[in-house]
């Protein structure tokens, strides 16, 4: 593979020969340059992001946002505008079924990491998009143009996350129901008990379904910054999410 030009790391004009012998290959120049160009900077992306360990499910989402905005608004990432994302999401939310706000931001941070990645000049889109198309690609969003987070939880307000007072009185509620059944001398305390402290344990790491699923007791280690915890200071997280897969996560203090 043919070295960089520049000594800083970055794509320079002296290297759109070799970053289209790079894409291409040597001597290649497609019939349908953009179209090429286009598929060529998708798998780039694609490849990026399984680097990030995200997941088939979502680089394939990401991926068919961006063709689905190139096919609406009729242009190739380098001819790219700010109005073009105004005019493709003022569209979304004319329509009858109106986009939840948390979806609508969705879409958007899928074409804004498109746009990042497509600008960074660590990669060859840019000068070779600048030399063919005398334009290169261009950063879709700023502040004025994003969802802005205005509350907390932004989703359906049927799901939200459970308040202090609430998880407190749910705990209790958890804890009296293995009292009484210790009380009237009833079979079920362990089982009760068990399913308390899992909820306690769920909340205490911020886990999520699978992850505390998963769980081991091996998983939980002590923590010199949270000693009150002793051997419970910490947890490490084996099956998760991308951005959270082999975490470690520390206990929560009240």
């Amino acid at each position: 593979m043919q070295s960089l030009l520049s000594q800083h790391g970055v794509y320079s004009p002296e290297d759109v020969d070799g970053a289209l012998a790079r894409v291409f290959g040597v001597g290649v120049r497609p019939l349908h340059l953009e179209l090429a160009l286009f598929e060529a900077m998708l798998g780039g992306w694609r490849s990026q992001q399984t680097a990030r360990y995200l997941k088939p499910k979502s680089i394939r989402a990401n991926e068919t946002g961006v063709r689905s905005f190139v096919e609406q608004v009729g242009c190739w990432p380098w001819e790219w505008r700010a109005s073009h994302a105004d005019e493709y999401f003022e569209d979304l939310l004319t329509r009858p079924q109106r986009l939840a706000r948390s979806t609508l931001g969705a879409y958007q941070q899928r074409l804004k990491g498109f746009s990042e990645y497509a600008c960074d000049r660590r990669y060859p889109w840019s000068v070779i998009c600048e030399r063919e198309f005398g334009r290169g690609p261009g950063q879709l969003f700023g502040e004025r143009n994003l969802v802005a987070h205005l509350d907390e939880f932004e989703g359906d307000p049927r799901r939200r996350p459970l308040t202090v007072d609430e998880l407190e009185a749910f705990f209790a509620a958890c804890d009296a129901r293995i009292a009484v059944a210790h009380r009237r001398g009833r079979k079920g305390r362990c089982s009760r008990g068990a399913i308390s402290a899992l909820f306690k344990v769920k909340f205490a790491w911020g886990l999520r379904r699978a992850e505390v699923a998963k769980l081991d007791r091996l998983r939980l280690q002590a923590r010199r910054e949270a000693a009150e915890f002793r051997g419970c200071g910490q947890v490490h997280v084996r099956y998760g999410k991308s951005k959270s897969a082999a975490a470690v996560r520390s206990a929560a203090r009240c």
